[in-house]
């Protein structure tokens, strides 16, 4: 089965993969909310059963997440952004000013597809680096975890496929919407209809506001988006006709795609 990860967003994917890391490392593992987290979604102390039952890596271990909003410019320029993530991130254990401890076992999760082309794919390229930073950074184990394995892990732990159903199984959520819809009872017609109003007008409140918390910034305020950015008019032709206030780019764009929506001229 495949998953759609892009429809989650950074925040979204790393409450998976701290999700994901609980199932394989275990319950032991502790993980970190939005803000300051050192680099890390989640941590461990002591052995665990991975990469399996029997060869099981012991140590600190520290999980991160990587996600790239946009994939697949090119195989290439989604590794490279990857390896620049990665080597950032090991960086800062150097540069860091209040010292971090460093780990022992390392995992980078990412939802960019490690490609499996011999040599020149993502997926021996990302062993290749997994051996070099290893020896650069005198850490036992780094591991780059791809597309492809998360969705052995999702397949393998359907209790945490079915939490985060809403983002990555889209359409089988929308089918059997449709089934239900169509059946006959207007009572449960009617339920599904309000739990489905309900959750569109939340949806919608919560898009209208920025997100501050993704900032680091821990807090209830709310700043809705319509404060911080501004519609900017459009003049056609660079030219500024007094006699008639010029239209909203934004309103001007959705009107017109009303149009051609509807199909007629604009």
């Amino acid at each position: 089965m495949n998953y759609n990860l892009s429809n989650l967003d950074p925040y979204a994917f790393e409450k998976l993969i701290q999700s994901i890391t609980k199932a394989i490392i275990g319950n032991g593992a502790i993980s970190f909310g939005q803000g300051a987290d050192g680099g890390r979604e989640a941590t461990f102390q002591g052995k665990a059963p991975y990469p399996s039952v029997t060869e099981k890596w012991d140590g600190y271990w520290v999980i991160q997440a990587k996600y790239k909003m946009v994939q697949r410019e090119t195989d290439l320029k989604d590794f490279s952004w990857l390896k620049v993530q990665i080597e950032a991130e090991l960086k800062k254990y150097k540069s860091r000013k209040t010292k971090v401890v460093k780990p022992d076992n390392f995992l980078f999760f990412t939802n960019i597809r490690l490609t499996a082309v011999a040599k020149t794919g993502g997926r021996d390229k990302a062993s290749k680096l997994e051996k070099s930073l290893e020896k650069d950074y005198n850490i036992k184990h780094i591991k780059i975890i791809g597309y492809d394995d998360l969705v052995d892990y999702l397949n393998s732990n359907r209790d945490i496929a079915t939490t985060f159903a809403s983002f990555i199984l889209p359409s089988d959520i929308i089918h059997e919407l449709h089934d239900r819809l169509k059946l006959q009872n207007t009572k449960n017609v009617k339920r599904i209809h309000d739990a489905l109003t309900r959750f569109l007008e939340l949806e919608f409140k919560d898009n209208t506001q920025s997100k501050l918390d993704h900032a680091g910034k821990l807090t209830s305020d709310k700043v809705n988006l319509d404060k911080v950015f501004i519609d900017l008019l459009a003049v056609p032709d660079n030219k500024f006709v007094i006699e008639q206030k010029p239209a909203k780019f934004v309103k001007r764009i959705v009107e017109v795609g009303n149009l051609v929506h509807s199909g007629l001229s604009c």
